[in-house]
């Protein structure tokens, strides 16, 4: 029988052939985007015919043709990349699961942080949980967290942390992992001269908040209001603008002018010359400092680094999406994956405004499953998934209104239904998102939740069948995302 394993990213299909051609003398074939479609089509015919024995692909591969699908065992389950966010949304894992109950074939799900649902499923005994002992992977980081209440930044970077990078870690690599929302701050410009206002102590720029209508600087800590005019033209023309990704990559170079520095934003615009495409590996040994993503880091090994800096996790503390919290305990306790080398020593320093954080506390020094069980238990106080069950419909069209009057008779619709069948709904919206791929498109979202999720998926089936007589449905572009992220 043949053996399909599922990875989030391309870069672990490398790891796996290495250690099944060690102990398996069988064939074994890859499937992922980045081969070309003449070798694509090749493992596709042989997985259908049954000539290989063990396939091992990214997220598509749970649709293959398999001749006779054996078992399924699907690598860090609980991976964000394994969630389609198209407009066909669908989750792998998931995917997985019902074919191997449609089969009546086992799933093995492996993870190091198993996913909250994962683990309410194994309380509630509906899969075994299986601990390798031998195998001693999760251990206690060696972190330490700077208070950026109590220190000074400079472009983004805190004073403690750049002198932690020349006092002890001048000769060896460093890596920083910039959070997609602390590249991005705003800046006030001229628009007439194109000046931008900085602060005339230190130079760095002012940022500014526009709910308050001050400017402020990171560095001073010091706050004035939002001028009326240009300083440099007397223009009146003021505008607020993002700060470009050129400018910061400026900014670090005049922090670290004696360190080479690697900038990995953008998948398009990655030197591959530093890169080992075959073991997707930072090759480069030699000393510098590596400034990426969140994103962009999960997709490469980094060997050589002995420090990392996550630059700030704000965001995880102050987001609407209550998982938040969830998907940076299991990035963090992953960090130890990015060396390929576990008994390697390194550290890691994470910038914070909220060092005395609950939840941060508990994930640096207890760990994740201690974590975990404290985040389930609030959940099932508040009911909040996997206690229950969400759905959300988002609706698109070039009028506002048109996705508002659509989404208020889908609500109306499932009001009445739901009392009809004695299950009870609750409902947020619909309110405006921001899904602006398009900026001549509205996006409009209502969100549903109910406590069983058969009935509602029952009740939503009905729904839409009556949903689609009304001619609105039709001036509307919408699709569902069962259990959002």
């Amino acid at each position: 029988m043949q053996i399909l394993i599922l990875v989030p990213y391309v870069k672990g299909i490398n790891v796996i052939i290495v250690f099944l051609k060690k102990y398996f003398n069988v064939s074994i074939d890859i499937i992922h985007s980045k081969l070309n479609n003449a070798k694509y089509f090749k493992n596709w015919i042989r997985t259908k015919n049954g000539e290989n024995s063990i396939v091992i692909g990214t997220r598509k591969s749970v649709f293959l043709p398999f001749l006779k699908l054996g078992i399924i065992i699907l690598l860090e389950e609980h991976n964000l990349n394994y969630k389609s966010m198209n407009q066909c949304r669908y989750n792998v894992r998931d995917l997985g699961i019902l074919r191997a109950y449609k089969e009546n074939i086992p799933i093995i799900l492996d993870s190091q942080t198993p996913s909250l649902k994962t683990l309410y499923n194994i309380f509630h005994k509906k899969c075994f949980y299986i601990k390798l002992h031998q195998y001693k992977c999760i251990y206690r980081l060696n972190n330490s967290i700077i208070n950026l209440k109590k220190d000074k930044l400079k472009f983004s970077l805190s004073l403690t942390l750049i002198n932690e990078i020349y006092k002890n870690f001048k000769n060896k690599q460093v890596l920083l992992i910039f959070n997609k929302f602390s590249l991005l701050f705003f800046i006030l410009t001229c628009d007439t001269c194109g000046c931008v206002f900085k602060c005339t102590s230190c130079h760095n720029y002012f940022e500014i908040n526009q709910y308050r209508n001050i400017l402020f600087c990171r560095f001073c800590l010091i706050q004035i209001k939002k001028p009326i005019f240009c300083y440099n033209c007397g223009c009146f023309f003021l505008v607020i603008k993002t700060m470009d990704i050129e400018k910061i990559k400026d900014n670090i170079k005049d922090i670290f002018p004696k360190i080479t520095l690697f900038f990995l934003l953008n998948k398009k615009n990655i030197n591959k010359s530093m890169l080992d495409v075959k073991m997707f590996e930072f090759s480069t040994s030699s000393p510098c400092i590596i400034i990426t993503t969140e994103e962009i880091v999960q997709n490469y090994y980094f060997p050589h680094v002995t420090l990392i800096s996550l630059i700030s996790i704000d965001n995880y503390f102050l987001s609407f999406n209550f998982r938040a919290i969830e998907h940076f305990a299991q990035f963090y306790i992953n960090l130890n994956q990015l060396t390929r080398r576990l008994q390697k020593s390194y550290k890691i320093l994470i910038q914070t405004s909220f060092p005395n954080d609950l939840n941060l506390k508990e994930i640096c020094d207890n760990g994740y499953f201690s974590f975990s069980k404290k985040i389930l238990s609030i959940r099932k106080n508040f009911l909040l998934p996997p206690w229950s069950s969400q759905i959300i419909i988002y609706s698109e069209s070039s009028y506002a209104e048109y996705n508002i009057i659509f989404l208020n008779l889908l609500r109306n619709i499932l009001t009445k239904k739901s009392n009809k069948n004695n299950c009870f709904l609750w409902f947020v919206g619909p309110y405006h998102t921001f899904l602006l791929k398009n900026k001549k498109k509205y996006f409009h979202r209502l969100l549903i939740q109910c406590s069983s999720r058969i009935s509602l998926n029952n009740i939503l089936n009905e729904c839409i069948d009556i949903i689609n007589i009304f001619n609105i449905s039709k001036r509307v572009k919408w699709f569902l995302d069962i259990e959002p992220n």
